[in-house]
């Protein structure tokens, strides 16, 4: 039989998606923690923000997430809680545990790639669920379907307001040198080796 929504449902759900279209990202002062890179929809916000340079392998970022888009978890402390998302055009997903700050709001500290740096410049939208369903194993046609999202965020604008965030942070700079350093590196190795392989094979023998 099929599922009927009342007429108020649908309005909210017109307008929540009406409301999400029209956010753009951005570099500026967010109410509640500050500098960053973020947007806002339906009165919920995620974000990014610098963390100190300490010239070290170290958090160079941390993603920040207001209440509402976390959930609790029975093994977890009244202070942590788990976030689960999708990207929309991007193949990034996951869940995982957020803590809770003095401020109120949630956040994750970590490199570039744990923050999901490339993927919310490079997505289209970004998904976050409830409690429901598997985000790890979910296709992207269905999570856009899925009656577990809780929050969509368009990244219209993300990567003008990461750029402008990037440019003012010397630890997102430096994490980013040292993991194209290490993808170069790895690249050459792989070629090194298939180069030795191929010349110890019967390939590079003359022929009998």
């Amino acid at each position: 039989m099929k599922r009927i929504l009342p007429v108020f449902s649908c309005i909210a759900m017109l307008c929540n998606a009406a409301a999400a279209q029209d956010a753009r990202w951005t570099y500026g002062n967010h109410p509640l923690w500050g500098l960053s890179a973020y947007v806002t929809v339906n009165g919920e916000s995620i974000g990014l923000r610098c963390l100190p340079d300490r010239g070290f392998e170290y958090p160079a970022a941390a993603l920040l997430l207001t209440p509402g888009l976390v959930r609790p978890h029975k093994n977890f402390k009244p202070n942590e809680a788990v976030e689960r998302y999708r990207f929309l055009g991007d193949q990034s997903r996951g869940e995982g545990m957020v803590t809770r700050n003095s401020a109120g709001y949630y956040e994750r500290g970590g490199t570039t790639c744990e923050v999901n740096l490339e993927a919310l410049q490079k997505g289209r939208a970004l998904l976050y669920f409830g409690a429901g369903g598997n985000v790890l194993e979910m296709s992207e046609r269905a999570a856009e379907s899925s009656r577990d999202v809780i929050a969509r965020f368009p990244l219209a604008g993300s990567k003008a307001a990461i750029e402008q965030l990037i440019r003012a942070c010397p630890a997102i700079r430096t994490d980013t040198i040292r993991h194209v350093t290490s993808a170069l590196t790895d690249h050459v190795t792989s070629h090194r080796n298939a180069a030795r392989a191929l010349r110890a094979s019967d390939l590079t023998k003359p022929c009998a």
